[in-house]
């Protein structure tokens, strides 16, 4: 046959749900390896919004988790799991950054 075999299944909804968890459990573990202030930030936002927004930042510092709650709190405030899984992830080992881990340094 010149057109291949056939495409393999879809995944079952149960099997794509269970990818996507696990794809932003990953995705949770490396937002904290880059700034581990996030998820505590935007569990109690009102500390940033009620700030005035800092004057300087660096990749990783507090300042730089009050300016990314003061820019997207809207998102946030409509997924709250995101912010759960934020704060497993940190609990559970993705607040550590690892030496060298971050490309082009």
């Amino acid at each position: 046959n010149r057109l291949g075999p056939p495409p393999p299944p879809p995944p079952s909804p149960v099997e794509l749900a269970a990818r996507l968890s696990r794809e932003a459990d990953t995705l949770a573990r490396h937002v904290n390896r880059i700034n581990p202030h996030l998820g505590p930030m935007l569990q109690e936002p009102w500390t940033a919004l009620n700030s005035e927004p800092p004057d300087m930042y660096s990749t990783g510092s507090p300042e730089e988790a009050v300016l990314f709650v003061r820019a997207n709190i809207h998102a946030f405030a409509n997924f709250p799991e995101a912010v759960e899984r934020l704060l497993k992830a940190r609990t559970t080992g993705g607040g550590r950054a690892r030496r060298g881990s971050r490309r082009g340094r």
